[in-house]
């Protein structure tokens, strides 16, 4: 688990999808797959996120036979819950709270409904998260049904790659690319292949500004 200060002082609202319009949000919290919770320590070291991502933890696990580590893909419905629980247990620390899921072969229709009624960002790939790793390499536009072809790919440009031992270091050098690369195309996650990662990473290391008041000369 990463934590660091929240940047916004305001409260969030106890109640689930209250919110303040009127003031700034950063992702201060976010519920990762296994390798993405490597990915924002990875962020962090290179001084991104510091005071903006408050708390990083991994997404709750079943398991799975088509994965190295047998670990991971908790549906996105209860990975949704886990995040709207632990965010009403910290009472009101976090302004953002965001998930990043999968596709995979899940039906995403009840997890939609239930981040829209808890106020839970979604960052969703389709078919992988190793979709967005791959976009520190190349845009890759061709569809990809399943993890295996995904992680094949990738592991052209990281001949080690392991989702459980994910090393930041393979990909420091592609952050600004892919998130250029994934937030170019504004399609949704039905596209494959496609990411919303990006949008997140880009709050984490480009956080908003806001400007100050304009001095007309006299």
């Amino acid at each position: 688990m990463l934590t660091a200060r929240c940047r916004s002082s305001a409260t969030s609202q106890a109640r689930c999808g209250a919110d303040d319009p009127s003031r700034e949000h950063h992702p201060s919290s976010a519920c990762l797959p296994g390798g993405g919770r490597d990915a924002a320590r990875g962020l962090r070291s290179q001084g991104h996120g510091a005071g903006v991502l408050r708390r990083a933890e991994t997404r709750p696990a079943q398991p799975r036979g088509d994965r190295e580590d047998h670990g991971e893909a908790a549906d996105p419905e209860t990975v949704v819950a886990y995040a709207a629980a632990v965010r009403d247990r910290a009472k009101g620390s976090h302004d953002e709270v965001w998930c990043v899921v999968d596709v995979d072969e899940f039906d995403l229709t009840r997890a939609l409904v239930l981040a829209r009624q808890c106020g839970i960002n979604l960052a969703i790939s389709n078919p992988c998260f190793e979709y967005w790793l791959l976009l520190h390499f190349e845009a890759c536009a061709a569809p990809m049904t399943r993890y295996a072809e995904v992680e094949r790919r990738l592991r052209r440009h990281v001949p080690g790659y392991r989702k459980s031992a994910l090393d930041f270091q393979d990909f420091a050098h592609g952050v600004d690319a892919a998130v250029n690369r994934a937030c170019r195309d504004s399609a949704g996650h039905e596209i494959n292949p496609s990411t919303q990662v990006g949008t997140l990473v880009a709050k984490i290391i480009r956080p908003v500004v806001q400007p100050g008041p304009v001095i007309l000369p006299s």
